[in-house]
């Protein structure tokens, strides 16, 4: 997690969750926000976790109002 008192650049951040995700040593979940989604998917590091979520969805345990927020479109499902 990046403080405001911090004196560590981003970029060292990104830097180093980017290595640890090719490497598969990373947390199974990521706030994504600022890093390169795009790039992540077609190096095949994000999984596609819809069949779990999809049900959840469904039977009302999450909301889709907020799912929506993290689809990669609306053809596509959540990453």
């Amino acid at each position: 997690m990046i403080s405001d008192e911090d004196e560590t650049p981003a970029t060292d951040y990104i830097k180093k969750i980017n290595t640890e995700l090719l490497a598969g040593k990373c947390a199974d979940i990521l706030v994504l926000d600022g890093l390169p989604v795009d790039s992540y998917i077609e190096k095949g590091v994000l999984a596609d976790i819809s069949s779990i979520i999809k049900p959840l969805e469904k039977n009302g345990n999450l909301m889709s109002n907020i799912l929506d927020n993290y689809e990669k479109d609306q053809n596509s499902l959540p990453c």
